[in-house]
């Protein structure tokens, strides 16, 4: 397993890729501990071998994946309506946002 490995995600029916690096991004987060190197992913049922699912609204997901991609900085305000559902990803996984 490298840290260049592409990682498939299914996050609340949208498909996601990313590569293990960036969800690592910020190593004390949730995140980090459950893709790091060495840690074994098992696909979801139903899922294409080597995805992951996760029932989360997908559209915050895509702002957790701009803040590790983008240095564990927030680049973007989040839109006003899923301010909340944000903060709760964030801490969710972890993330020091």
């Amino acid at each position: 397993m490298s840290m260049n490995d592409i990682i498939h995600l299914n996050v609340g029916g949208r498909r996601f890729v990313t590569t293990r690096e960036t969800l690592c991004a910020d190593p004390n987060s949730m995140l980090a501990k459950k893709f790091r190197s060495g840690f074994r992913l098992r696909s979801a049922p139903g899922s294409r071998r080597g995805g992951v699912h996760r029932s989360i609204d997908p559209d915050s997901f895509k702002l957790v994946l701009e803040y590790l991609r983008n240095g564990c900085r927030v680049v973007t305000d989040p839109p006003e309506d899923h301010a909340k559902s944000i903060r709760a990803d964030a801490d969710y996984y972890g993330l020091g946002v």
